[in-house]
């Protein structure tokens, strides 16, 4: 029994794998660094953030995911830097990441800017195959499993951002390469993996001295795949807790809480809950953990506070 419900998991893993590629976080409006390459240096300090994903925590070989990002601005020539690290296990296949993000933030007035990005790095990837249920013994595809297979990767974004708003786009694997196909141009022909299209989008709404309300979206396309849309919204007070709700388009319900106990500390957790029936017979649960810090001076957070 326990063999037939891991393989009905990693089934629907597949399924979901080939229509998104890309990582996948709730957290997405803490982070931007993790879809968009265009958002490195758009703080004027260091921020370091990780982040936890644990998808659909009672099937057997669920997603888990892993995130350190490090934001590493270069204020003087309005270039930032950032260094991007990530694990991620889905059943009997692991990615480890490592990207290093250039940007550079074009000042565009006095209180917007458009930041250009370029993100490069290679994955390894694995796969115990061995480990797998078959109904067809001797089946060569499943005789070797896979070990560190290098794929190098590109992406590119922009960001446009002022005070209270941005718009972003970004394509965060513009290009990629494995050794089981032709090195050419076109990611579908030098890859097992395909383009992803982002758009996001936020807006900050000062209510009152002490309240704000951000309405934000996040939409993501790929070509015979599922188009999908996050849309939430996110109340704050006094710009030191934020509480999120919302709905990701065929797929989850979401809450998120991010808390400020000190200016340059920051804590949130993201619970989902699937909304398709098949995913919801086993649980259909997600739980996301961030933690981050920022190595700012008090001077700066009052000069320029940010929401996202």
């Amino acid at each position: 029994m326990k063999n037939i419900i891991l393989s009905l998991a990693l089934l629907f893993s597949a399924t979901f794998g080939f229509a998104q590629q890309e990582l996948q976080m709730s957290h997405y409006l803490f982070n931007g660094l993790m879809w968009n390459p265009g958002y490195s240096g758009s703080y004027k300090y260091t921020r370091f953030t990780a982040m936890y994903r644990h998808q659909w925590t009672s099937f057997p070989g669920a997603p888990r995911t892993g995130i350190f990002t490090a934001d590493l601005p270069m204020v003087h020539d309005n270039m930032g830097l950032a260094l991007q690290l990530v694990t991620d296990h889905i059943g009997v296949s692991s990615m480890n990441e490592i990207f290093v993000n250039y940007a550079y933030q074009v000042r565009l007035n006095k209180k917007i800017s458009l930041g250009l990005g370029i993100k490069a790095g290679v994955s390894l990837y694995n796969a115990k195959l061995s480990d797998l249920m078959v109904w067809d013994e001797g089946d060569v595809e499943f005789d070797n499993n896979i070990r560190n297979m290098v794929i190098p990767k590109f992406g590119f974004g922009a960001y446009l951002h002022g005070e209270n708003f941005y718009v972003g786009a970004s394509v965060p694997t513009l290009w990629a390469y494995d050794a089981d196909h032709e090195l050419n141009l076109n990611i579908n022909e030098s890859s097992w993996l395909r383009r992803h299209y982002f758009i996001s989008a936020a807006y900050v709404i000062r209510l009152d001295e002490e309240f704000t309300l951000k309405p934000s979206t996040m939409c993501k396309y790929v070509r015979n795949g599922t188009f999908q849309s996050d849309m939430n919204l996110t109340l704050g007070y006094k710009d030191m807790a934020f509480l999120t709700f919302g709905y990701r388009t065929n797929a989850a319900a979401m809450a998120m809480l991010e808390i400020r106990p000190i200016e340059t500390l920051r804590i949130a957790y993201a619970f989902d809950l699937s909304t398709p029936k098949y995913l919801r017979v086993y649980g259909g649960t997600t739980h996301e953990f961030l933690i981050g810090y920022d190595l700012a001076p008090k001077i700066a957070k009052y000069k320029s506070p940010r929401y996202f």
